[in-house]
């Protein structure tokens, strides 16, 4: 799928990167760079084929609309990938599922917009949607029916095959995001930058932990999140000093529902976790060349988190007749009744805050040899 973005390079940035990256940086970062448009039309496409029936079908393409028009420069760009494959097993029980097979469309789409040399504007969104089948386990012990004694169902030759019994909710995982990239070079030093995104994604899937078709550790998931960042950043470019000034804020939801089947799907657990994040950042880092060959950089950055979480245990019960073995419950499409009984029904919040600084002293031995010390502190906001 990262072909669709056609990615210009990756960085692996090693160590605490909480002073530029903020939180949850703790033991470093891999930053993924998308290339601008050219301005030159430019299109691929690339088909590839595989044993276990792969096909892969990936294209882009980049157009420019205008150039040295009155309104500036206009591009648009993007690409569509369509990834399938079949399973490197089977679903002995629900014949028709594959295991480790792949069913993905994803998609991208750019526009950029240069009204003049100092202002550029870009948008950007992307969507995923995975129809794979589930994958589910495979047994490494043989299961003996308590009652015989005898083994009912022993360990498959195939890694790759299950006889899992449990499809619902079936698998489905949808993401769609939008950005946009705003930069203003107010003087030949000065320079403003404006990141805004939102993102959201929901997924169901059935987690079928023992690997048989019987109901029993059966789990049925679904997971729903969105989010909103802004980020603003003054970045300042001079003959020996550099450096950004920025602030950050963050709004999240992420809601994960799930049923734990047990007893042959006569008990149902239901555990709802409704978390909300609310996160500002003010954030600096500037570099001074103390001669051409040895620079310092200083920076820190100040991070509030505060955090919110409903979180709700509920008890059904499947008596077989009203309400069949393995019925889910109200909130995973389940018909709708009381439980037998709330065993948590929690509603808290917490606050957290810290400060990362960052400090590293380099020196150019030679025009291929540079050595450095440096000190950085990340930091990972608490949850529940």
């Amino acid at each position: 799928v990262l072909d669709i973005y056609d990615v210009e390079r990756i960085e692996v940035l090693r160590g605490p990167q909480g002073t530029l990256y903020g939180r949850n940086t703790i033991g470093g970062a891999v930053k993924y760079v998308t290339r601008r448009l050219t301005d030159d039309p430019s299109a691929s496409v690339r088909l590839t084929g595989g044993n276990y029936g792969q096909f892969d079908a990936v294209g882009t393409f980049s157009l420019p609309l205008l150039k040295d028009s009155a309104i500036g420069d206009l591009r648009i760009g993007g690409g569509v990938a369509y990834l399938t494959r079949n399973g490197f097993g089977d679903n002995l029980n629900l014949t028709d599922l594959e295991n480790y097979n792949k069913d993905v469309l994803a998609g991208r789409a750019s526009i950029e917009w240069d009204p003049s040399d100092r202002l550029s504007i870009r948008f950007a969104g992307d969507w995923t949607e995975d129809d794979s089948d589930p994958r589910q386990g495979h047994r490494l012990l043989p299961f003996d029916l308590p009652a015989g004694g005898a083994v009912e169902f022993p360990v498959l030759d195939n890694v790759f095959d299950t006889r899992s019994g449990l499809n619902t909710p079936e698998q489905a995982v949808q993401s769609r995001g939008v950005s946009s990239v705003v930069e203003f070079r107010a003087t030949d030093t000065l320079t403003f930058k404006n990141i805004a995104a939102y993102r959201d994604s929901d997924t169901t899937t059935p987690i079928d932990f023992d690997s048989l078709p019987l109901i029993d550790l059966d789990v049925a998931t679904e997971y729903r999140d969105h989010q909103f960042s802004e980020e603003f950043q003054a970045l300042y470019e001079g003959e020996r000093l550099s450096g950004v000034l920025g602030f950050y804020y963050l709004s999240a939801n992420a809601r994960n529902d799930f049923d734990v089947l047990l007893g042959g799907g006569a008990t149902n657990v239901f555990t709802s976790s409704d978390v909300d994040t609310r996160t500002w950042s003010i954030f600096g880092d500037f570099s001074f060349d103390v001669t051409d060959r040895l620079s310092v950089s200083v920076g820190g950055r100040y991070t509030q988190d505060e955090r919110s979480i409903f979180l709700r245990r509920q008890i059904f019960v499947n008596n077989g007749t009203t309400f069949p073995l393995g019925t889910l419950s109200p909130s995973l499409g389940g018909p709708l009744r009381p439980p037998l009984l709330t065993q948590t029904n929690l509603d808290a919040e917490a606050d957290f805050d810290d400060f990362s600084p960052r400090a590293s002293i380099s020196y150019a031995f030679s025009d291929e040899h540079t050595g450095y010390v440096s000190y950085a502190k990340g930091f990972k906001g608490g949850s529940f």
